[in-house]
């Protein structure tokens, strides 16, 4: 869906390095720690960035993240950050479901286990991640996981929704 279309390859790059950046970080944290711990350490990483990606893209777009639609447009935007195509299928005026259907994590997992690396769940790292954004963006919205890659899906599919009251 990205409403953010650059055909500039430098900023691909740019992109591309800032994931290769963090990868290159697990790999040598998992070396010397082991992966529980660099999956532990890569857990807390992550709810930080989110929290911090969700406020300044959200004042750099100036998208205040009030409503779902407001919501959309910065999922939509963070997603292209980190190099993931989406399909987003707006489902009600309180809920949206978002399927990752191209991840560049998805990839790395695949090398992981094509090279006899134990497997990585990241679906616990992206729900944690997702929840920090969500809740720096707009806390009244809640994130349930219909399908993820690492629990056996061929996609990631997710619904965001206005919390229950």
């Amino acid at each position: 869906m990205h409403s953010l279309k650059p055909d500039d390859k430098i900023i691909k790059l740019i992109l591309e390095n800032g994931l290769n950046i963090y990868n290159v970080w697990f790999h040598e944290v998992e070396k010397e720690c082991g992966l529980d711990q660099a999956l532990n350490l890569s857990l807390n990483v992550w709810r930080k960035l989110a929290k911090i990606d969700g406020k300044k893209v959200s004042e750099t777009f100036e998208i205040s993240g009030k409503s779902l639609d407001e919501i959309i447009k910065l999922i939509d935007i963070i997603a292209y950050l980190l190099l993931m195509e989406t399909k987003i299928e707006k489902i009600d005026e309180d809920s949206v479901k978002i399927e990752f259907t191209s991840c560049y994590w998805r990839s790395i997992i695949s090398n992981r286990q094509k090279d006899g690396i134990k497997t990585i769940n990241c679906n616990e790292i992206e729900i944690n991640a997702f929840n920090s954004l969500l809740e720096s963006i707009n806390p009244e919205f809640e994130i349930i996981t219909l399908k993820a890659y690492p629990l056996g899906d061929s996609t990631c599919q997710y619904i965001i929704r206005k919390k229950k009251k």
